[in-house]
């Protein structure tokens, strides 16, 4: 394996018009591999804009582009024309009636190492203007089923999370318990709901991401205003010690940073997480029906907490 690797950010204002979005985010993935790049990060929905946020309208499903459709195709051109890796996020048409928010990895030579369907799809309601608007992805997607995977590209474990993925931690550990040296992140973020700090939120969360399962968080984010909507990019990546190493501002933009993903390993090491959890104590986590798990689980009283054993 390569002792470091160089990622490239992108972060741009998606316009309605798809053909220019993909031609944006084509030059600039360009631009990324002038700079160095080895692997290019686009934010989620490279080709549209985030329509989950507009009024429902049926009209956006005709946005929705298979696997062989015009996005990846043309990223898979470029990808084999330069040699470099990208994560391709996309509108997904799966078939008849069946449509995904999905990422492809594609490798140096075009070819697609693996496919990640988003698998929490969000309906919250978020401030706009003076009132609030919702945000309905559940009325486009359909939620991804494979268990989260990563693939070795050039002996680096790569793992993937879709926006708002990213708030279950049980996601990234099960792609960290499998390897992962680096998770991508492409996402879509205004900010969550209640936070005073948007951008800080943002960058604490995936720097806890990072630290607590000694891996590197590549993290890209659109920007600008799309409806009502004002997206505050701050795409950056984020070390396994914690550190951040790139971030970029509120505007469209580029960063090619160099990682030693190597790093992942030697801190799991000096750090012992893995080998300290006790997955026996945590079956509440994935319990289905609460009222059972509450009737299982009883709190210590302090009678109990006296006469334990030592």
């Amino acid at each position: 394996m390569s002792t470091t690797t160089t990622i490239g950010l992108i972060q741009f204002t998606a316009s309605a018009d798809p053909d220019l979005n993909r031609a944006t985010a084509l030059s600039m993935t360009e631009a990324a591999a002038d700079s160095g790049a080895r692997l290019v990060l686009p934010h989620e929905l490279v080709a549209t804009q985030y329509f989950p946020a507009f009024p429902i309208s049926d009209t956006y499903f005709d946005l929705a582009e298979p696997v062989d459709g015009p996005t990846v195709t043309a990223f898979r051109e470029l990808a084999a024309r330069r040699g470099i890796a990208v994560l391709v996020p996309w509108f997904e048409r799966a078939g008849s009636g069946r449509y995904f928010n999905t990422a492809a990895f594609v490798d140096e030579h075009g070819d697609i190492l693996g496919l990640w369907r988003k698998v929490h799809i969000p309906r919250v309601q978020v401030p706009a203007g003076n009132g609030t608007i919702e945000v309905d992805e559940k009325y486009y997607f359909e939620e991804g089923h494979e268990q989260y995977g990563v693939v070795d590209w050039n002996g680096v474990a790569v793992g993937v999370l879709i926006c708002h993925d990213r708030h279950f931690p049980e996601a990234a550990r099960a792609l960290a318990l499998q390897g992962a040296d680096l998770l991508l992140v492409p996402s879509t973020s205004r900010g969550i709901p209640d936070s005073a700090d948007p951008v800080a939120t943002w960058r604490t969360e995936l720097g806890a991401m990072a630290i607590q399962n000694c891996l590197f968080v590549a993290a890209t984010n659109r920007t600008g205003l799309e409806g009502e909507q004002v997206f505050m990019g701050a795409s950056l990546v984020v070390h396994p010690g914690g550190d951040e190493l790139s971030r970029l501002g509120a505007e469209p933009g580029i960063d090619v940073i160099e990682i030693e993903p190597a790093a992942a390993e030697r801190v799991r090491r000096a750090r012992g997480f893995f080998r300290d959890r006790r997955p026996d104590l945590y079956g509440a986590i994935v319990e289905r029906d609460a009222a059972t798990a509450s009737a299982r689980v009883r709190p210590a009283s302090g009678a109990d907490v006296a006469g334990a054993s030592r």
